[in-house]
């Protein structure tokens, strides 16, 4: 019998390989013909993305069976739960590692020359259109599966409205009856996202400082460093980021064939070893090996993570992050309306999770195409935008 480290990490190879086929499929159609490979786009930081993403769906997966009310307690002894929990955590540390470094390096790059009105705009645009189809979406599942009658009382309108806040009024609502997380789960992350954008400016100012740069950085690693070992600290990650981009762009990357063969093969010992290493999900060690992480996959880039299918995850990856629940909840209600999955075999549960992920998966290429990438090429003339009154 194979063992339940075993078990548990082919489960989530396989199942990034189910995603990563899947947008390679769809590929095929034309979907991603925007993207091009010639430019010298980072497409490492794509790819690392979208593994990324897929951490955070089989994060959800394995619980799937306990959010939709089927089962009350962890379910199989053939895998650790803990390792998928981990997976979720670092999959988000990456999220706000890349975050991080994409726009201190736009601010470097542009010597902090940023339009911060069409900065914000555009933010809004390329986050809320999906934010709100999402959630929309989640709404009509809770009506439509609760049992109570809909109406239009205080309560129940003010729990509704409140789930298109980006988290910040919470997200463990109920409507109608029907608990939201774990159609919304992944919500919890994106106050920070925009805490973040808030106060970019804020860093932009620093950073184009030599004066300013060192001793705020060093003030800004203690207090990070402190913080992750008294607190579970989420924003350190953005440190990681940023500290990284200052460093991509003082000491040139090492880009081979060979460096990038040598460098995929730490990048996957690492992120195996994070995710079944047990140690504090947000403290000094993890903070400190993720950093490390993501400076080799941005200094020594490694070739796996520029391969074209993880490139078309990447792409996808906001899709996949808000999505998966949504699917994945509908998926298990409606195979369960149908056979009882109560006594379900992990080799059963494996198969239909496989085939879920990679609908989801599918859905989320339809969902970047038509909604995300839809707003992402409207260009909006300052014309269009009024000042505030």
């Amino acid at each position: 019998m194979m063992s339940v480290f075993l078990t548990s990490n082919i489960f989530i190879i396989f199942s990034i390989f189910i995603s990563t086929a899947s947008c390679f499929v769809i590929s095929k159609s034309g979907l991603f013909k925007h993207i091009e490979f010639s430019s010298r786009r980072l497409f490492n930081i794509d790819g690392v993305r979208g593994v990324a993403a897929a951490m955070v769906v089989m994060n959800h997966a394995v619980f799937i069976l306990m959010n939709t009310g089927i089962v009350k307690d962890t379910y199989f002894s053939e895998i650790d739960y803990h390792i998928f929990a981990r997976s979720g955590e670092v999959g988000v540390q990456i999220f706000f590692c890349i975050t991080a470094f994409l726009f201190a390096d736009r601010i470097i790059k542009t010597q902090n020359n940023i339009d911060w009105k069409r900065f914000f705009y555009s933010r809004i645009k390329r986050l809320a259109p999906l934010y709100i189809f999402m959630i929309t979406v989640s709404l009509l599942i809770a009506i439509s599966i609760s049992p109570e009658k809909f109406s239009f009382s205080i309560g129940s309108v003010y729990s509704m409205i409140s789930m298109y806040s980006f988290g910040f009024l919470g997200g463990d609502v109920h409507v109608l009856g029907v608990k939201m997380e774990p159609l919304t789960a992944v919500i919890w992350t994106l106050p920070y996202e925009w805490k973040f954008y808030a106060i970019l400016p804020i860093i932009a100012a620093i950073i184009s400082s030599n004066k300013t740069l060192i001793p705020s950085f060093i003030f800004v690693s203690v207090i990070a460093f402190i913080d992750s070992y008294i607190n579970s600290a989420l924003w350190v990650y953005f440190i990681s980021g940023a500290f990284v981009a200052l460093v991509y762009n003082r000491i040139k990357p090492i880009d081979s064939k060979a460096f990038g063969a040598l460098s995929s093969v730490a990048a996957i010992a690492i992120i195996i070893a994070l995710i079944n290493i047990d140690m504090a999900p947000y403290g000094q060690m993890r903070f400190i090996i993720i950093t490390l992480f993501f400076s080799l996959v941005v200094m020594i880039p490694p070739s796996i993570f520029k391969l074209k299918p993880l490139v078309y995850l990447g792409e996808v990856s906001y899709s996949s992050y808000l999505m998966h629940l949504p699917v994945m909840f509908v998926s298990f209600k409606l195979i369960n309306s149908t056979k009882s999955l109560y006594n379900i075999s992990f080799n059963e549960f494996a198969i239909i999770t496989c085939f879920v992920v990679a609908l989801s998966s599918i859905i989320s290429c339809f969902t970047f195409k038509y909604i995300e990438y839809t707003f992402i090429k409207k260009k909006v003339s300052y014309s269009q935008v009024r000042e505030p009154a």
